[in-house]
């Protein structure tokens, strides 16, 4: 089986990744393959470099995660173009890592997006995991730095896609959430 976890920045979604994990999925995670397409001479870093210019790489020449956030965070249009250029090459390194895991293993991805990609069409099951907008918000400024009128643009940003499997709300414990995900599943 492969399941795909999907929702709002800060919903979640690397706590499932743990449950899975320790139920023998093998874990995939979206935002890591995305840091390793931002390094230096990465295909992610040229793209960015091309469409957003050099002053959201570093000085080592990796994107600047901080600054393109708070630039696309800030605009739909150009989160709408970063989705655009980013998402379709963490789906083929998502796919491509996919096939090198061992035939009948159970996979469990943290991907972006999900509505329209052709990897809607690899996983079983999607969820979408749901959390409150103020413990969203509140995770955003506590742990990660963003500014309050920041956080609250970014839990707006991030819609449900049409077709998911399971909503799992994420407003309990993490033994209620390893409940809940064990029920969706039927694990």
């Amino acid at each position: 089986m492969i399941v795909a976890v999907l929702g709002k920045i800060a919903s979640g979604k690397s706590e499932i990744m743990t449950i899975l994990q320790n139920k023998g999925f093998y874990c995939i995670y979206g935002d890591k393959i995305t840091r390793a397409l931002y390094e230096n001479g990465k295909s992610g870093q040229k793209k960015i470099k091309k469409y957003f210019g050099e002053k959201f790489l570093t000085q080592s020449g990796d994107v600047d995660r901080e600054k393109l956030r708070n630039v696309v965070f800030n605009s739909p249009a150009k989160l709408k173009l970063l989705n655009t250029i980013i998402h379709p090459l963490v789906y083929v390194e998502l796919k491509s890592m996919i096939r090198k895991v061992k035939k009948n293993t159970d996979i469990v991805l943290e991907v972006p997006f999900l509505d329209g990609s052709e990897l809607h069409n690899v996983v079983n099951k999607i969820i979408w995991i749901e959390r409150s907008s103020k413990l969203i918000e509140r995770t955003l400024i506590s742990e990660r730095g963003f500014s309050k009128i920041l956080a609250k643009k970014v839990v707006k940003l991030i819609k449900r896609p049409k077709e998911v499997d399971f909503v799992i709300k994420n407003d309990g414990d993490f033994s209620a959430l390893n409940f809940l995900v064990s029920q969706a599943l039927d694990l």
